[in-house]
Parts: structure tokens; sequence; C-alpha cells
């Protein structure tokens, strides 16, 4: 995925690029190398993610950066539900030296309205918390 393909999917002013969810499911199947980096809350985040997605909460993100090393060279595009904490994200990313940052445009909100596979993990995180209680 090239930022010019990003790019003309819209930028918002003084905003990060986004990348509509029709075009991120066509470099998902290309086999491109795509960091999805998820910034909502577990919760969210196991109600419906992206399959492969990486969960980092926005308020972890900054601490959590390292984590991201290895794929500064990748295309990273960040998913938050409507798209505003990604764009928050997304600047922080871009600041901390990731080269090509995008952000979903609409979010989940979006993807899940064009009828987009999601995963959801909430019987499995249940299940854990439950394991690790008792």
């Amino acid at each position: 995925m090239r930022l010019a393909a990003i790019s003309r999917m819209g930028f918002e002013l003084n905003g990060p690029p986004t990348i509509d969810p029709d075009l991120l499911v066509q470099e998902l199947r290309s086999g491109r190398d795509v960091v999805i980096v998820d910034v909502r809350s577990k919760a969210e985040f196991c109600a419906g993610h992206i399959a492969g997605s990486r969960l980092i909460p926005i308020h972890q993100l900054v601490a959590r950066t390292c984590e991201l090393d290895t794929h500064r060279t990748h295309p990273v595009v960040v998913v938050s539900q409507d798209g505003l904490r990604a764009k928050v994200a997304a600047g922080a990313l871009s600041l901390a030296g990731f080269g090509e940052v995008a952000v979903l445009a609409g979010g989940i909100r979006r993807w899940r309205e064009l009828g987009h596979p999601l995963e959801d993990t909430s019987d499995a995180w249940s299940h854990r918390s439950a394991r690790s209680v008792q």
C-alpha cells in the first residue's frame, strides 16, 4: 500500500490520511503486510475487530509504541469506533517516526455497515476472565 493510494482516499483538514474500508480489504487480500492498530477499549475490541488487528487502547499507545517498532517501515492503519480516536493515535504514531500511517475512514462502524467481516472474541475474553478469577 502506498501513501499515494491512501491519500487518494482523502485528507481531513490538518489530519492524517484516511483509507476507505473497501480499499483496506483489497490491500489485505493482496497479501500486503499492513499493520492494523485498534485503539478502542478491550470491550469494544472483543465485541468485533478486524482479523489480525492489534489492540492497543489509545490511553496506552504512547507507552506501548515500542511494541510496533519492528513495523516502522510497514503501512499502519489505525482503527477506532468512528475514526476520531484513530486520528489522534495516527498523529502520535507519525510523530513517533512511523512513515505510512492512515486512519480507517468511518472506523469500525463504517466497516460493519459495509458488511466486512469482524472477529468477535467476547466469549473468549469472558472465559479467560472467569478462569483468572477462580
